[in-house]
């Protein structure tokens, strides 16, 4: 199943008053995703922080630690 089918499936189970937060950057590049977003929020954070967050331990806050090599190469252009 991929992202698309997940969110609209969550959707429907929603009452008028819930919502659903998505968070990543790559929840953007799926147009059918866009397409069901009703607000977006867009938080932007510095280099710095963006890789003291990513290459913190794994934790139940980074379940998929990164080195900071990887950051700088393949995340960050994309932010």
């Amino acid at each position: 199943m991929n992202l698309a089918d997940v969110v609209k499936k969550e959707k429907e189970k929603l009452k008028s008053n819930e919502f659903i937060v998505l968070e990543g950057s790559t929840v953007l590049e799926d147009k059918n995703v866009i397409k069901m977003i009703d607000l977006k929020i867009h938080i932007e954070i510095n280099k710095a922080e963006l890789i003291k967050r990513k290459t913190a331990p794994k934790s139940e806050h980074n379940d998929d630690p990164l080195k900071a090599e990887e950051i700088e190469t393949k995340v960050w252009p994309k932010y």
